[in-house]
């Protein structure tokens, strides 16, 4: 939903000021690309492993020790790959609201339906972590509350490299 909601996003100023683009062009351009892929992709999957082993290590995991899918630890530390992939994806979808204007110059609260679009992720999020019997279905687990503070700064560390990233260009 809230990739949905990206849709409904305001033009930009610049919209019908600059030329149109070229009919050649492709939507998917070199720059979008190597952006999603190797910018917001990699800060993506470095924040969510890197929330998959903190999670492991602070519950006794010791690199080499066999755990099985089925393990308890496992399942947990997975979870928490999913809810740093979703914090993730709050953040990707802040960023991706402009690849060129500022977030701060956009207004973090011009875009209702996206707040509406992550509000339903997370409630579905809760759902599948707390609802006994969807538990096994998604192989998920409730995770410890304590990771909270640190699984909301993922979308404002991705929000920051990305206006970084704009800075510079």
């Amino acid at each position: 939903l809230p990739a949905l909601a990206l849709a409904t996003e305001p033009p930009e100023d610049s919209t019908m000021t600059g030329p149109p683009r070229s009919r050649k062009e492709r939507l998917l351009t070199p720059q979008l690309f190597i952006r999603a892929y190797f910018f917001l992709g990699v800060i993506e999957a470095i924040l969510a492993m890197s929330r998959f082993w903190k999670y492991l290590t602070d519950h006794g995991y010791h690199y080499g020790q066999n755990l099985t899918i089925h393990h308890p630890l496992y399942i947990a530390a997975t979870t928490m790959t999913l809810v740093a992939i979703v914090f993730s994806q709050i953040g990707n979808g802040f960023a991706c609201r402009s690849d060129s204007v500022s977030l701060f110059k956009l207004g973090f609260f011009t875009n209702r339906f996206y707040f509406i679009g992550i509000l339903y992720e997370i409630i579905f999020l809760i759902i599948i972590t707390t609802v006994p019997f969807l538990i096994p279905i998604f192989g998920t687990t409730w995770i410890d509350l304590s990771y909270l503070p640190w699984l909301l700064l993922i979308p404002c560390i991705f929000i920051l490299l990305e206006e970084s990233r704009k800075w510079v260009n």
